[in-house]
């Protein structure tokens, strides 16, 4: 979008008057300040994008790569998974596995350009307002904190998690805009927004609530209905009609149960916001022993009133209670001010609108599953979409309040992105597990193990071995690797060099791709990512480094005096 089209937004959209506030003006080193927390979000969040991503299959990409590989194009893409039918995303996929082995350097890639993206269009959305600076500034914090917090670090450092999340969020934004103009185009408009949405993710077809939250606070006419209601009857019309979707035919109505699921989904970001204080098994986690018994301390003291964090009803019933509320009256407020709503109260609102659907969905869906699993109701993966609800009641606020007030709201955003640091923390660490883990299963399944005695973290191992033919025949994943291509014997041009190692430890595990196999670790010096582990002259598996030294994993015959180690330039 750019300043044209924003100058030409229809006149209620621009009608915000210029703030002038009653209290103190705010200093300008106040607003500097802002604007370079907004550049330190977006930095740490895309570096966290880039650095933490596995750069190898994990969780569910083990099992929708398959169908990409062994499916006819075009039904490859169009095929649904899990009830998600994710067309956009696998347009993406399928070319990383055309063009570059799937490595996932595409999905990683096009979900940072569509994360800062959405961040681009909110921030061009808040300009539309005649706020006062250190404001526009607060709003902008906040906005980029919904986004590229690492409480989402599901969604943030998995790439194939990133193109879907980012391609709703950049849909919904864009929508937004789009129907701020106030014309029936624009409505046209947002409406392929939202059926791009519906084929990015399941989520993706709450943007039409978003949209529609739009449309009621600024009293469109029904010319611009007709559009999003004639978009949300095809997305979801071509949903169902193209095929299975792997969601159950029949979904049973249980309204308090539900209601139960979604207000307590909707407060699992504060649990991430405040982990170690909340659980005493990440308290054990964090460093330095003072700081690790006094926050052990309130930790197993939330727990004793409230019982463990992630399946405890209470407070979370309240928290969301609270957040439904503030929802529903900030509807309200913004819809008696009609047309003079301004373009940041309205994206706010369909920010809030949208996560709410979002649970919603979830609720109606996935209640009975989480009776049976109750710790998934909090998962990471949900959060990005309940951060994103908050965010947009904290949005609202903002600019609400901030007309008059600026200083409480300036205050208050540097406040957020304060606390929002020592989760930062946390977050990335489990990142970087999550890595490792990947790394672990992907190393070992390339070597030709399987061990289910191995931690697999969200990758089911018989997803994995499954895969594993495909991605085998076609070169691609960890096949691409010239370590693999040469513990097959295939020709590469690189060349080997031979690594000392030292305190070898060889031990035999279980193998769901049968025949003998052995977890080997060692010490070595080396820079490679990775180490052909061979005996006799006989390669037979790979390594690599882990926590100062090395594990890898072998087959066939093996004792630790035959191991040796190339590393490949």
């Amino acid at each position: 979008m750019d300043d044209t089209l924003m100058r030409n937004a229809s006149p209620e959209t621009a009608s915000v008057p210029v703030s002038r506030p009653v209290s103190a003006p705010v200093p300008p080193a106040l607003t500097r300040l802002l604007w370079l927390a907004v550049a330190a979000v977006v930095a740490v969040g895309v570096a966290a994008m880039l650095w933490l991503a596995p750069r190898v299959l994990y969780a569910d990409p083990w099992r929708f790569t398959q169908k990409l590989l062994e499916m006819p194009w075009p039904s490859n893409v169009l095929v649904s998974d899990n009830g998600h039918r994710e067309i956009l995303p696998n347009l993406v996929r399928h070319a990383e596995l055309s063009w570059l082995h799937g490595n996932q350097w595409l999905q990683i890639g096009t979900g940072v350009l569509l994360a800062l993206a959405t961040v681009w269009l909110l921030a061009r959305i808040i300009k539309a307002d005649a706020l006062a600076p250190p404001v526009r500034a607060a709003a902008t914090l906040i906005g980029a904190l919904s986004i590229f917090w690492l409480g989402s670090q599901r969604a943030l450092t998995h790439g194939n998690e990133s193109v879907h999340a980012y391609l709703i969020t950049a849909a919904l934004m864009a929508g937004v805009a789009v129907l701020l103009r106030g014309d029936r185009r624009g409505a046209v408009l947002a409406a392929l927004c939202g059926v791009a949405a519906t084929f990015s993710f399941g989520s993706g077809v709450a943007v039409f609530v978003g949209l529609a939250a739009v449309l009621v606070v600024r009293r469109a006419p029904l010319s611009h209905w007709v559009p999003l209601m004639l978009g949300l009857l095809v997305a979801v019309g071509l949903h169902l009609g193209m095929g299975r979707t792997g969601m159950p035919s029949q979904m049973a109505l249980a309204p308090l149960a539900q209601l139960d699921v979604l207000l307590r989904w909707l407060a699992s970001p504060f649990i991430y916001l405040a982990w170690p204080a909340l659980d005493p098994a990440a308290a054990q986690q964090l460093p330095f022993a003072p700081v690790r018994n006094a926050v052990h301390s309130v930790a197993s003291g939330y727990q004793w009133l409230f019982g463990p964090v992630m399946t405890s009803r209470w407070p979370h019933l309240l928290v969301g209670a609270v957040g439904l509320g503030g929802v529903l009256g900030m509807t309200r407020c913004s819809w008696q001010r009609g047309r003079s709503a301004g373009a940041g109260e309205s994206v706010a609102l369909a920010m809030a609108w949208f996560g709410l659907a979002v649970g919603g969905l979830v609720a109606l869906s996935r209640w009975t599953y989480f009776a049976d699993y109750p710790t998934q109701l909090a998962a990471p993966r949900y959060v990005p979409w309940s951060w994103l609800f908050w965010c947009g009641l904290l949005l609202w606020a903002t600019v609400r309040v901030g007309l008059r007030r600026p200083r409480p709201v300036v205050w208050g955003a540097l406040l957020l992105a304060l606390v929002a640091v020592p989760s930062t923390a946390w977050m990335a660490y489990l990142g970087a597990s999550m890595q490792r883990v990947a790394n672990m299963t992907a190393t070992a399944a390339a070597a030709g193990v399987i061990d289910p005695d191995q931690t697999h973290g969200e990758s089911v191992p018989g997803e994995v071995q499954a895969a594993l033919p495909s991605l085998r025949a076609h070169g691609s994943a960890m096949f691409a690797w010239p370590e693999t291509r040469y513990l097959q014997g295939e020709r590469t041009a690189a060349t080997a060099s031979a690594v000392p190692l030292s305190a070898v430890s060889v031990v035999a595990v279980r193998n769901l791709l049968g025949g003998p196999a052995w977890r080997v670790e060692f010490a070595a010096r080396s820079p490679a990512p990775r180490l052909v582990l061979q005996c006799a002259g006989r390669p037979v598996g790979l390594a690599m480094p882990l926590a100062g030294h090395w594990v890898g994993w072998a087959t066939g015959p093996l004792d630790a005096g035959c191991l040796e180690a190339l590393q490949l330039r």
